[in-house]
């Protein structure tokens, strides 16, 4: 419903109170820890298939300290990675989006997300599915670096492999990973991966 207040000596035609007052109403804001969905992949016969699905711990590094989006219903954004190499795939659906009332609008997702995630991420589901499929490294993927430890618990083997920034390998590993850091660790700053190289070889990735 929309209503219109006129005012023949200005001809200023403005929309009521109430209306500016719909940008906060809570059916416009949802929990961005709900929203936001984490999907493992690997290659199967015809497309990707999931392993496993979750949420993060945190988003306050990405959408603020309420951890809230606002200007969308029935939001999903979810950030797929291999399981073998973490290529990543940024997805967003949504049901309804806020329509721009004055100064208040939906959030700029992609805007929003850009810094957290690596530019490849922003491709299309066709291009990254058979990115996907399409790789011969992913069923023996060998991690870049070297193995400096391995463990085995309850019946599975774990292994702990480190590598110089220097390496462009080991740095796209990094650059595909940070995001979890911001998505887990508590107060957790991602590692600046842009600087010179003569930078980069004083750190070790593990």
């Amino acid at each position: 419903l929309t209503s219109f207040s006129y005012h023949p000596q200005t001809k200023d035609l403005s929309l009521p109170l109430f209306l500016g007052n719909m940008a906060s109403e809570g059916d416009w804001t949802c929990d961005a820890n709900d929203a936001v969905q984490i999907t493992l992949v690997q290659p199967s016969e015809q497309k990707p298939k999931t392993l496993s699905s979750f949420h993060p711990q945190f988003t306050y590094p990405i959408f603020g300290d309420d951890e809230t989006i606002f200007g969308y219903k029935g939001l999903i954004i979810r950030l797929r990675f291999a399981a073998h190499d973490l290529r990543p795939h940024l997805h967003i659906s949504y049901d309804e989006k806020f329509k721009t009332v004055g100064d208040t609008s939906a959030v700029d997702l992609l805007k929003t997300l850009n810094p957290f995630i690596p530019e490849e991420a922003f491709s299309t589901l066709a291009e990254y599915e058979s990115a996907v499929q399409e790789d011969k490294d992913a069923k023996d993927f060998v991690p870049p670096g070297k193995l400096v430890h391995n463990y085995v618990t309850r019946g599975r083997t774990y292994e702990i492999w480190a590598g110089s920034l220097a390496d462009p390998k080991v740095r796209r590993l990094l650059d595909r990973a940070q995001v979890f850091v911001s998505l887990f660790i508590e107060a957790g700053t991602p590692l600046e991966t842009e600087d010179p190289e003569w930078t980069l070889e004083r750190w070790t990735y593990g």
